[in-house]
């Protein structure tokens, strides 16, 4: 089908995940993703209240989010961010210079 499905989640005031928003786009673009965000702002009058945002690698998502939600700090998922490094060393594809190999 080629459609992406996301959740807009806040953590509610015990701690737990609380799913706000679930949504179906067409694309990863970022006027989509702002449409998207946009939208949750008009039904939400309590928008202006959050306070962070954790993405996971998507720096386009990233952008919009600053862009969307100005007074809010946008910070990167931690275990992403790990296992997005953990699949790039497995898979070999970060760049080496020689001299960053170390002789067997």
């Amino acid at each position: 089908m080629g459609c992406h499905l996301g959740t807009l989640m806040v953590t509610s005031p015990t701690g737990r995940g609380v799913p706000v928003l679930d949504f179906l786009a067409v694309d990863h673009q970022a006027e989509t993703t702002e449409a998207i965000l946009e939208f949750f702002k008009r039904q939400n009058n309590s928008w202006t209240q959050i306070e962070t945002v954790v993405i996971d690698k998507d720096f386009t998502e990233w952008k919009v989010l600053l862009k969307c939600f100005p007074h809010a700090e946008v910070l990167l998922c931690q275990f992403h961010v790990y296992a997005y490094w953990k699949k790039l060393v497995k898979n070999d594809s970060m760049p080496r210079k020689q001299s960053m190999v170390m002789p067997s």
